[in-house]
């Protein structure tokens, strides 16, 4: 793959997960499970959560 398209890649990619770790962290975004993508806590009653045991 050639510098000129993972490099910007890469900086988009950064840029996502600086900015989603920020949003989770000011309660805007629910924090999910890295294994399942499940929420680890409840909103709503029945709502399915991670069970994954991290």
């Amino acid at each position: 793959m050639r510098p000129d398209v993972w490099i910007p890649l890469l900086v988009l990619l950064s840029g996502a997960t600086v900015a989603r770790t920020l949003l989770v962290s000011a309660r805007k975004l629910p924090a999910t499970c890295a294994r399942c993508g499940l929420r680890l806590e409840r909103r709503a009653l029945g709502e399915p959560v991670c069970r994954c045991g991290l």
